[in-house]
């Protein structure tokens, strides 16, 4: 079987989109641990140029969902960026990789790899 572009991108996407879910659960035990409100996670930024938490999952998943369905040639599903808690980002973070995971993965072209 060849190696299609399915294959090069769609198992990398859902393994990030895994990861950041268990990065929210190491986040959520870290508060535990330390007595802090999770809001304050929620509010964190590593830079004060970069979007607060809920808005990078929100980004991560709409990459990742929205290149899924253009790979299976279909419309990305709506998600409203409504997620404003621990328990509602881990709802959003593996939807993309189960709802829109294309069902055609044999019709999805190869990828073209240049050679000089």
């Amino acid at each position: 079987m060849a190696f299609t572009i399915y294959d090069a991108s769609v198992p990398v996407m859902i393994r990030a989109l895994g990861n950041l879910e268990k990065i929210l659960d190491k986040a959520v035990a870290q508060a535990k641990t330390e007595d802090r409100p999770l809001s304050d996670l929620l509010e964190a930024r590593l830079a004060p140029d970069m979007h607060a938490l809920p808005q990078q999952i929100q980004l991560a998943s709409d990459a990742a969902k929205g290149a899924i369905a253009r790979l299976a040639g279909i419309v990305p599903p709506a998600m409203p960026d409504t997620e404003t808690t621990f328990p509602e980002l881990h709802q959003r973070s593996p939807r993309p990789s189960t709802s829109s995971r294309p069902s055609r993965r044999r019709n999805l072209p190869a990828p073209r790899i240049a050679r000089s």
